[in-house]
C-alpha cells in the first residue's frame, strides 16, 4: 500500500509541474528567437518533441525533424549533433548522407553520436545542449523507456534555455509527460504528384499536429517538402485521382480504409 500512495503522490506532483509549465513559461521563453519555416513556426533556445504514433510513421517523424534542423542549422551557422542509442542504429540504419542533402544539411554539417545505452545517450544529449557552439540536436529515442521521462526533457529545456541550442526529440509511441516546449504528432501523407511523371512520386508530404505548446494554441496541416527550394509549405489537395477524398482525408479515414 506505501508504493501505491507513493505512486499516487508522484503522479499528482508531475501533473502539478506541468500545470506550472504551461501557465508560467520561463524567463527566457520570452527572449528565445523564433524560426519561421512555411506554417510551421518555432522557437530556438528550447526543447522540441517530435512524436511518431507508432513505429511506422518513424521515417516520417525524422523526415520532419531534418527539415526543421537544416533551417535552423542554416539559420544559426551552427553544426547539428544527431545522438541516438547504438543499438537502434544497428536495427534501423544510419542516416545517408544523399538524404541528408536533401533537407538543406551537408555532411559537415552533423556531428554523430551512438552510446551503448539510453542512460549515455541523455547525458550526450544534455552536454550537446549545454554547448553555445551547437545550433540543434537531434535526438532519436523511438522506443519507449523509463529514463526518458519529466525530469531528462525538464534538463534539456534548461540546457537549451542556457545556450541557446535547440534540442528536438524524436520519440515514438503515446504522449508521455514532457518539458518539451512544443510537441508535434508526425504521420506520413501520399506525396505529391511528380510534375514530369505522373506514375512516380513527388515532394513527401506529412500529417503535422501541434498536440501541445506551452504558450498556447495549436494547429493541423499537411505540409510539404520542397526538395528543391528547401521549402515547407502547406500541400494543396489532391485533384483528379479516384484516391483523392482518402488521401486529403484525417488520418482515421485512411487508416481505416487501409
Amino acid at each position: 500500500m506505501a508504493v501505491i500512495a507513493r505512486r499516487r503522490r508522484l503522479e499528482k506532483l508531475k501533473r502539478h509541474i506541468e500545470k506550472l509549465e504551461q501557465t508560467a513559461p520561463s524567463p527566457a521563453a520570452g527572449a528565445a528567437p523564433v524560426c519561421a519555416l512555411g506554417p510551421v513556426t518555432f522557437g530556438l533556445g528550447a526543447c522540441h518533441e517530435i512524436r511518431a504514433a507508432d513505429y511506422r510513421d518513424a521515417p516520417a517523424a525524422q523526415g520532419f525533424s531534418l527539415a526543421l534542423a537544416g533551417r535552423i542549422v542554416r539559420e544559426t551557422g551552427k553544426p547539428a549533433l544527431w545522438v541516438g542509442a547504438a543499438f537502434e542504429a544497428f536495427h534501423a540504419g544510419h542516416a545517408y548522407g544523399g538524404g541528408l542533402a536533401g533537407f538543406g544539411l551537408h555532411a559537415d554539417d552533423v556531428i554523430f553520436v551512438y552510446p551503448h545505452t539510453v542512460k549515455e545517450t541523455l547525458w550526450a544529449a544534455e552536454e550537446a545542449a549545454r554547448s553555445p557552439r551547437i545550433g540543434v540536436v537531434l535526438i532519436e529515442l523511438m522506443k519507449p523507456h523509463k529514463l526518458l521521462d519529466l525530469t531528462a526533457t525538464r534538463r534539456l529545456q534548461l540546457a537549451a534555455e542556457a545556450s541557446g541550442a535547440t534540442p528536438i526529440l524524436m520519440r515514438c509511441g503515446e504522449a508521455c509527460a514532457s518539458a518539451a516546449r512544443t510537441r508535434w504528432r508526425v504521420a506520413p501523407a501520399m506525396s505529391a504528384a511528380d510534375e514530369y511523371d505522373a506514375k512516380a512520386s513527388g515532394n513527401p508530404r506529412w500529417r503535422v499536429e501541434v498536440e501541445r505548446r506551452r504558450a498556447g494554441g495549436r494547429g493541423r496541416w499537411v505540409l510539404e517538402w520542397n526538395y528543391e527550394r528547401r521549402e515547407l509549405f502547406e500541400a494543396a489537395a489532391h485533384r483528379g485521382r479516384h484516391f483523392a477524398a482518402m488521401a486529403d482525408g484525417p488520418p482515421e479515414t485512411a487508416q481505416a480504409v487501409a
